[in-house]
């Protein structure tokens, strides 16, 4: 039976539909979770200013690093020969990890995808020429570095299920996703909808207190407006949970964080369950998949102004055409994988 290291993000376990499908291909697949480390001096997200500086100071990161990675590889479990090595992000990793695994098998296949940017999480750049084959979600992130720019996959379950919502929108509170959120919200109760719009909160108690000092050095993230206001909620949902919300639901809402312009987890699972969805990231027009009557653009601070364009998109029937359902269907989770694994 072939082998294969699996090492990534646990976040939102991705990771395990990739596994199960890896697996389907006749592969036993071995786990290592990423590090995320914050005296790793390549995140992004780390320690800042003194700290960083102390840190620096007080230890080695990369020889401690690289005598764990050492370790780990040195285990029963994973002291194997590996025919395949996916790395899914993959914070902190050593070169040692590809010395080692190449010594013991040199037809080692080794592919990097990554879900998150090297501007904003880490610089996963680093470890790039070590791999065969890396690809990323980001377009802009693609050009830059001359590597293979892929969407994030969808799976194929049953999008048959009842309609329960006119609207399903979930996702960390900031500006931008309130201003969204609040529209719809309130086109929602004017149409007489049902909605699941929510907006996710730390539950931690000093979490308030964060705010307002960010508030007072000028880095508003969010108003006490949208910290209070009803659609706020501590509740996380599983991926599947959050699937199945929009094969319950008749239209999308996503967002676009700042300095990204890939698509979300959430944009491509609603393309594949052939829902309609309302986006701020504008470089949704630029994929051959886009059609204007299942994706619509929009700017949070010009809503008020587009509500015939708005109205007019929320109430049309869509029905998917053939040629962009075919469009749609590379990124499915097996053929997503075929592009990835292809040498």
């Amino acid at each position: 039976m072939k082998t294969c290291l699996f090492v990534g993000t646990t976040h939102m376990n991705i990771y395990k539909d990739v596994i199960c499908e890896i697996q389907k291909r006749g592969y036993s697949v071995d786990f290592i979770a990423e590090r995320v480390m914050m005296n790793d001096p390549d995140n992004v997200r780390g320690y800042k200013g003194l700290r960083k500086i102390w840190h620096s100071l007080i230890s080695s990161f990369d020889k401690t690093n690289e005598q764990y990675w050492t370790n780990i590889l040195n285990e029963s479990t994973y002291s194997k020969k590996y025919d395949l090595l996916f790395v899914l992000d993959g914070q902190s990793i050593h070169p040692c990890l590809f010395k080692i695994l190449k010594e013991r098998n040199e037809s080692l296949y080794a592919v990097n995808y990554l879900f998150d940017t090297t501007q904003c999480v880490y610089h996963f750049e680093k470890n790039f020429s070590y791999f065969d084959k890396v690809a990323t979600f980001d377009y802009g992130e693609s050009i830059r570095y001359n590597i293979t720019h892929l969407p994030i996959f969808w799976v194929e379950k049953n999008s048959d299920s009842m309609i329960k919502y006119k609207f399903f929108g979930m996702g960390r509170i900031d500006m931008c996703r309130y201003k969204l959120f609040s529209y719809f919200k309130r086109l929602s109760l004017r149409l007489g909808d049902d909605f699941c719009i929510l907006l996710q909160v730390d539950e931690i108690k000093w979490f308030k207190l964060k705010h307002y000092v960010r508030s007072l050095l000028g880095k508003v993230v969010f108003t006490p407006e949208a910290f209070f206001s009803d659609m706020r909620t501590t509740m996380s949902l599983t991926p599947d949970e959050f699937r199945q919300k929009i094969y319950e639901s008749e239209i999308i809402l996503d967002t676009a964080p700042m300095n990204q312009d890939g698509l979300t987890a959430r944009f491509m699972w609603a393309l594949g369950a052939k829902r309609k969805i309302i986006t701020t990231n504008k470089s949704a027009k630029n994929y051959d998949f886009y059609s204007k009557e299942q994706i619509m653009v929009v700017d949070v601070d010009s809503l008020d102004e587009h509500q015939t364009e708005i109205g007019n998109f929320v109430c049309k029937e869509f029905v998917p055409s053939s040629s962009i359902t075919y469009q749609i269907e590379r990124f499915r989770i097996d053929n997503w994988l075929d592009t990835l694994l292809n040498k």
